[in-house]
Parts: C-alpha cells; structure tokens; sequence
C-alpha cells in the first residue's frame, strides 16, 4: 500500500473509531465528569461508586411476596417397599395365609381389583383386624399390617 492510502486508511479507521466513542460516551447527567472535554467519560469504577444504591435484592430468606405461591422443597423418593419374602421371619409368621391369584389394574384407583384366597377385594380391603390392601399396582399389591408395608403380587 501507498503511503497516502496508508494514511487515508488510518485516518477512516480513527475517524470509526471516535464515532463508536462518542456513541457510548455518557450524557452529562449520566456519568460525564463536569469539566472535562466532550467525549470523555468517568471510568466505569468511579460511576459505579457515584450512584446512589440500588434496592437490595429481596434474600432467600425473605418471606414470598404476596399472591406468590411458594416451591415445595424437593422430596426424597419414598423408600422402596420390601417383599412379602424380606419381610422378618417372625412378621411373616403372624401374617394370615395369603394367596394372591391375580389383579386388575385401572387407571382409576375404584376400579382396581384383586384376587386373594379366592376373594374379589379393592383398595382399602381390609383381611382380618390388622392387614390391610393398601394399593393394587399394574403387576403387585401394597398391604399395609400392623403399620408394616409391604408388596406381594400374584405368584
């Protein structure tokens, strides 16, 4: 490149280069030093020292505003249920004899069944005082005995 051309082009680029200043520069009511020459801005840490504090953001302690439904705080999975088989031998033992020979599963928990020593019986049956069919799933049935819970499904 010539030295004109050279020149020319460093002179296009300096002129570029002020514009995209003087676009970013400050308004005076907006950072601008008072005295000093146009174009020239306050450095970015003395404009953040000269405005005023903003609000403090609300804390993760701060109670919800309101109408603002709160997060439930996340739930550990519930613990897997033990077989009729991990059951303690001595529990097993007090249990009445259970023969599951078959299930009907539904989406809608009503029309759920089970079939049990020969008995159709629904959720919430109840086998005896103390053993309970506490859900009936797609391939076993929750009881529930003595507190207990336990899955045992058709064998």
């Amino acid at each position: 490149m010539q030295p004109q051309a050279q020149a020319q082009a460093q002179a296009q680029a300096q002129a570029q280069a002020q514009a995209q200043a003087q676009a970013l520069t400050p308004s005076p009511d907006n950072g601008a030093r008072a005295g000093a020459p146009a174009g020239a801005s306050t450095p970015p840490a003395a404009r953040t020292a000269a405005r005023p504090p903003a609000a403090a953001a609300p804390s993760a302690s701060a109670p919800p505003a309101a109408g603002a439904t709160p997060t439930p705080a996340p739930t550990a999975p519930p613990a897997p249920l033990p077989r009729f088989a991990e059951l303690p031998e001595a529990l097993r033992r007090e249990l009445p004899s259970l023969v599951v020979s078959g299930t009907v599963y539904a989406s809608e928990p009503a029309q759920r069944l089970v079939i049990v020593n020969g008995e159709l019986l629904r959720e919430g049956a109840r086998i005896g005082p103390d053993l309970v069919v506490e859900e009936i799933r797609r391939k076993d049935v929750v009881w529930r005995y003595r507190g207990q819970r336990f899955s045992l499904g058709p064998s």
